[in-house]
């Protein structure tokens, strides 16, 4: 399953062979979608039919039943913009019913077959290459950009162009590569660092992973609900500093029989000090340390 949401020209030939099958037997209400737009299932709002009059295998019939069972999601917030490019554009499993109908539309239409549009970063780069001078009405702009998307056989590129936008707009704002104002890019986290590092105190770092991989951001056992959104997170400091004693052990440390316990001081007679076992099976003094790391940070506002 992970390897077919590998979305590159690089894929084996059996994963080329899964994502035609699964685009042939596509579910009775999807039959009218354009096979020009049928990408990657797992990535697109459409679904297969896997009861009857289907030529999927059981091997593909049952990849598909164990992303419902698990509720299969691509957590958009661990990739970054480059991956969030590499995501069909048209039926993106992020846009509305009403985006959705732009598709079999006559400027989804020439977007495809004369534009070369099929991801995100295809209509990104569309509309970044626009001349400033760009006339967005009209049939008639005479720059050298729209004499270029006529010859290619597109009668309104203003129209399409127009078109692009909303389509991008209409992501919804967690799937647009772009930076978010409530968070900070890659650029200005650098930057920080730079500038603390005289610092001995060093801000916890609350940014997700990211990575450019489409499976890389697989997420299962999510809820129906489409939870995994950007949140703002602002950095809130005090002036106060507060230190933390934290520390971990472990009575027969990496054996069967291991006790761990977490230790937590912060000053004479504080309420937050504690001693404690670590719940759970896995007892060694690495998770004594984590514990005691966690439970200070749930206690500490």
């Amino acid at each position: 399953l992970k390897s077919l949401l590998c979305n590159n020209s690089n894929q084996a030939t059996w994963q080329n062979t899964a994502h035609a099958l699964y685009a042939m037997n596509v579910s009775y209400k999807h039959k009218k979608i354009d096979n020009n737009t049928k990408m990657n299932m797992f990535l697109q709002s459409w679904n297969v039919t896997t009861k009857q009059n289907t030529s999927l295998s059981q091997d593909l019939i049952q990849i598909v039943k164990q992303a419902k069972e698990y509720n299969l999601k691509i957590d958009a917030r661990t990739l970054t913009n480059e991956g969030k490019g590499k995501m069909p554009l048209w039926y993106h499993n992020a846009s509305s019913a009403k985006t959705n109908r732009i598709t079999n539309s006559k400027q989804g239409k020439c977007l495809r077959e004369n534009h070369k549009i099929y991801t995100v970063e295809d209509a990104i780069n569309i509309t970044a290459n626009q001349p400033n001078n760009h006339k967005t009405s009209g049939k008639k702009c005479k720059c050298n950009k729209c004499k270029a998307e006529r010859c290619k056989g597109c009668a309104n590129p203003a129209k399409c162009l127009l078109i692009v936008k909303k389509l991008l707009n209409e992501l919804p704002t967690h799937w647009r590569p772009q930076n978010d104002d409530g968070y900070e890019s890659e650029e200005t986290l650098d930057k920080e660092s730079q500038e603390s590092n005289d610092n001995p105190i060093k801000t916890f770092e609350y940014k997700l992973p990211t990575s450019n991989k489409i499976h890389n951001a697989l997420r299962i056992f999510t809820t129906t609900e489409d939870n995994l959104k950007d949140v703002s997170i602002p950095r809130k400091t005090r002036n106060n500093i507060m230190t933390v004693y934290t520390n971990g052990v472990c009575k027969m440390n990496r054996d069967i029989n291991a006790q761990a316990g977490s230790g937590i001081w912060i000053n004479k007679d504080n309420i937050i000090n504690k001693a404690c076992r670590v719940p759970g099976l896995n007892q060694n003094t690495e998770t004594g340390e984590l514990y005691a790391a966690e439970y200070t940070a749930c206690k500490i506002p």
